[in-house]
């Protein structure tokens, strides 16, 4: 465990996360800000508003911290605190109502928990020539594993009679399908999204796992219903890639056999 913490890698990979996931966090308070607006215009019911501030209370004011946070990710300025704010504001406003949880924001908070300890202003970023030349690996690690868990778990729980039936990907835009395609592609998606979640680890798949993982979030985006919704989810989950293709050898896989 020891060497796990003390083990840098260049810094420049993070920091090309750092950026991409800044814009992710973007879209995602752009989504929310929506979504609170609705419900302050009355446009949307609260069901379950939070035990000490509701949807009403909160008003807009943690997505724009949010999105200010976004900016100075994709900047670099000061991105640990930057961070640090995002997973303040978005357990503001996941406490806040029901209809503000969405899957992308509990993965835009994690993966910002682990960006708060990353070092991702080391490059890419103002002053950093003058910043060290190598970054702690653990909190990559605990990025790269949380949206790897994402996928895997996307995929188990779509092996259920719903999902196989193919009624939820029904209604695709652009294209029409035969209720057999829309079996194979609902197998095809449940062995693509498991596929990934285990390839982004293997050193010898992990660029196979990347283009499968690319190629899946263009399609939904381009396939699916509100795609501005699976353009974030999509930076979000793109935007670790580059620790997976620059991760380093860890001893289990050093070892002589």
């Amino acid at each position: 465990m020891s060497d796990l913490i003390s083990l840098t890698v260049p810094p420049r990979p993070v920091a090309v996360t750092r950026i991409a996931l800044g814009f992710a966090t973007l879209l995602v308070a752009l989504e929310g800000a929506v979504i609170l607006l609705h419900i302050a215009e009355g446009r949307m019911a609260v069901p379950v508003p939070g035990p000490w501030l509701g949807a009403d209370d909160l008003g807009i004011a943690p997505l724009l911290l949010s999105a200010v946070a976004g900016v100075g990710l994709v900047v670099g300025i000061r991105p640990g605190w930057c961070a640090a704010l995002i997973v303040v504001t978005e357990s503001l406003v996941l406490l806040a109502d029901q209809q503000l949880y969405s899957n992308h924001r509990i993965l835009l908070l994690l993966v910002c928990a682990g960006m708060v300890f990353a070092r991702a202003d080391a490059a890419l970023a103002p002053g950093a020539s003058s910043r060290p030349d190598a970054v702690p690996w653990w909190p990559q690690l605990l990025m790269l594993a949380a949206v790897s868990s994402c996928y895997l778990f996307a995929g188990l729980s779509k092996i259920n009679p719903e999902w196989w039936s193919g009624s939820q990907l029904d209604g695709l835009r652009w294209i029409e399908l035969s209720g057999t395609q829309l079996h194979v592609l609902a197998a095809a998606t449940i062995l693509t999204e498991i596929a990934i979640s285990i390839g982004l680890w293997l050193p010898r798949v992990r660029l196979a796992a990347i283009v499968l993982g690319l190629g899946l979030h263009t399609s939904i985006a381009l396939v699916m219903p509100a795609p501005f919704v699976f353009v974030g989810f999509a930076l979000l989950c793109v935007s670790v890639y580059p620790l997976a293709l620059t991760r380093p050898a860890l001893a289990v896989e050093t070892a002589p056999t």
